[in-house]
Formats: C-alpha cells, structure tokens, sequence
C-alpha cells in the first residue's frame, strides 16, 4: 500500500486553526441536538493518528536508503560549511566581541552616566537657583519688616527693594522649575507678592508727586527722583509704569483745562492761563526726555511707553496727549459759547485774532525742540470756529 498524506494536507496549511478544526469536528460528529457525543471526534482522531504513523512506517521502508543517503548529505555538507567557515565565523565572532566590549558596553555605560550627570546638573541648578530666590526673600523680608506703612518707606530702600524683586523676576524666568516647588509658592504667596503689591503703590505714588508739581517747579530739578522711580517702577510692572504715567498726564490736565475754559467768559485772562498750559507742556517735555534717557535693552522708557500694547491707543508722546485733550476740552465749550452768541460770543468773535496770536506766540515755548507745530495746529482747530 503506496503512502497517501493528501487527506491530511489542511493540517500544513499557513492559517491551520486547531480550535476552529475541533469545533468542525464535533459539528459533523454530533448530528442529535439532544446529546453531545465527544468518544466519535476522539475516535476519528486515533484513526487519523494511527493511519499517519502507519504511512510513516511504509515510507522509510520504502525509501530507506534515500533517506539514509539523505541524512549522510547532510552531515557531510555541515561537516564542509563548518570547516570552511569556522575560520571566518571565529573571525567575525572575535571582532564582534571586541567591538561589544570596546564600544557598545562603553557607550551604553557612558549613555547612562550623561543621563544621571544631566539629571543631576539640573537638581545642582535648581538647588543654586532656589538658594538664590530664598536669599533674594531674605533680603527683601529684612528691609521690610520694620516698616508698619508703605508710605513711611525711604527711597532708598524702596529702589533696593525694586532691585531685589526684579532678580527674583529673572531667577524664576530662567528656571521655570522653580515655581511649582512646595516652598518656592510659600514664599512667594506669603512674602514676594504682598510686598510687591505695596511696593508698586509706593513707587507709583511717589512718581506721581514728583510729577504732579509739574506746574510749580522745572522738572529737571527732580530729574535723578524721577528718573530712579520710572527704572524702578518701570522693571516691576511695565503695566503699572504704563497707567501710572498715564494717570499723571489726565490729573495734570483736568485743572489745567478747566481753568483755561474759564478765560472764555473773560478772554483778556486768557494768556495768562495759556501761558500756565504751555509751561506744564514744556515740563511735561523734560518728562519725555529724563524717560528717553532712560536705556532699557536696545530701546528706552519713552518708546516702550509709546509702543508698549498695553496701552491700548495709537503711539503718542505724553505731551500730545496733554495738547489733545486739553484742546477737545476747550474746542467743546469755547463752540458752546461762540454759537449761543450774546456778549461772550461776540467778545470772543471780536478777540479772535488776538486768541490766535496768542496761541501761536506762546506755543513756542511749550517743548524744548521744534515739535510744537503739531501740538501748535491741534490747539489751532479748538478756535477753528473762528474761521
């Protein structure tokens, strides 16, 4: 009987299911619903077993001899790879153990040595950093601490303080890892904020007297106060230098303006309120300069003033904005006047040259460059009723 395998061809097949094989059996082996017979699937795999290992038998007898010669082959063939490879093999074998043990072990081993020395470079920067923070708090909690009112506060140490708090602003922005840690935010919550926030009112207080006496001194004689105060305000809180400054210029301008709209009713006292506009201008111009001198990296406190987005509005020098609303102020009520007639309208109909002679004689002196000619035409179009 000639050895027959093809029934057992679907066992070789690449996607052979053993359980999916099983399942089938039992489903052609159980046609009663009503019992499930499992010795006929055994059965039939004994017979297949038995038949298979019969199939084996018949063929080596069959083909005993070419399966010996076979088996001799091969040995003979792996017996000639081996000798005339074995060379190479050591070879190869000898140069991969060096090349393992002289750079891939090293360079594993130097790998992990960068990894522990970077993890612990930047523990011995977060350690150096949080030392430095911790003293800067030091610092600042001992010029402090003997200080019941913020406004009882000298000058001096108010600019050192400014000083410490804005290195504290550079430590944490160079190491953003600072922040999260436990004791950083307790320092920070129960220390550098509060005092920041009385320090900014201190420093935005105090530049706001030096500037107010615009009308009664010349600014330069406070020029160095000044200055110190925008630096230092300036490093804490560009937005609070911003709307200080800001606030400085409107309360400067409030009086000033309704003083000035009072000479419509009595124009002959108009030049010597003018002539008050136009000194204030003018020290509103030393202003600008004490803050242009001001450096601050590749610009100064005048240009990030103007530019700064915070505040919101189109680039304006700080005495543009004095002539601008003082002009909107007066336009508004010198048009009132003028348009409602009677003795006031007529006297100032009568005066009109005589306003306008004064306004361009006096606006001259209002800044110490030749800029006043804008400034000159908006303070024009305020009388421009008188055309």
């Amino acid at each position: 009987m000639a050895s027959d395998f093809s029934d057992f061809d679907s066992f070789l097949e690449p996607n052979f299911d053993s359980i999916h094989f099983t399942n089938e059996l039992l489903k052609i082996t159980n046609t009663n619903e009503n019992s499930l017979d499992i010795q006929t699937s055994i059965k039939k795999i004994h017979y297949d077993y038995n038949e298979l290992d019969t199939n084996f038998d018949q063929l080596i007898k069959e083909h005993s001899k070419q399966i010996i010669a076979k088996i001799h082959y091969n040995k003979q063939l792996k017996s000639i790879i081996q000798s005339n490879l074995s060379d190479s093999i050591n070879f190869l074998n000898l140069n991969y153990k060096r090349l393992q043990d002289d750079i891939i072990v090293p360079y594993e081993k130097a790998q992990k040595l960068q990894q522990v020395l970077s993890k612990l470079h930047q523990t011995i920067i977060l350690l150096r950093d949080s030392l430095i923070y911790i003293h800067l708090v030091h610092r600042i909690h001992n010029l402090f601490q003997f200080i019941d009112n913020e406004k009882d506060l000298p000058l001096d140490v108010a600019l050192q303080l400014s000083s410490l708090h804005y290195q504290i602003i550079i430590c944490l922005n160079e190491n953003k890892n600072l922040t999260p840690l436990k004791l950083i935010k307790n320092l920070n919550n129960t220390i550098v904020t509060p005092n920041k926030s009385k320090l900014l009112s201190y420093l935005s207080l105090q530049l706001s007297k030096e500037c107010w006496n615009l009308s009664k001194l010349p600014l330069s004689l406070n020029k160095i106060v000044i200055s110190n105060l925008s630096f230092a305000l300036f490093n804490l809180s560009p937005h609070e230098f911003i709307t200080t400054i800001q606030k400085i210029i409107l309360t400067i301008v409030t009086p000033i303006s309704q003083n000035l709209i009072k000479t419509i009713n009595s124009i002959k006292n108009f030049p010597q309120e003018f002539t008050k506009c136009v000194k204030i201008s003018n020290n509103i111009y030393q202003l600008e300069t004490i803050l242009a001198d001001i450096k601050y990296k590749d610009s100064n406190l005048l240009l990030e003033y103007m530019n700064n987005p915070l505040r919101m509005a189109k680039p304006n020098l700080p005495k543009t904005i004095y002539w601008n609303t003082i002009s909107t102020n007066f336009k508004k009520e010198f048009e009132i006047s003028v348009n409602r007639g009677g003795p006031v309208g007529k006297s100032l109909m009568k005066n009109k040259e005589f306003i306008k002679e004064t306004i361009k004689n006096l606006m001259v002196e209002s800044t110490g460059d030749d800029d006043y000619k804008k400034n000159l035409n908006t303070m024009l179009k305020s009388i421009s009723i008188l055309q």
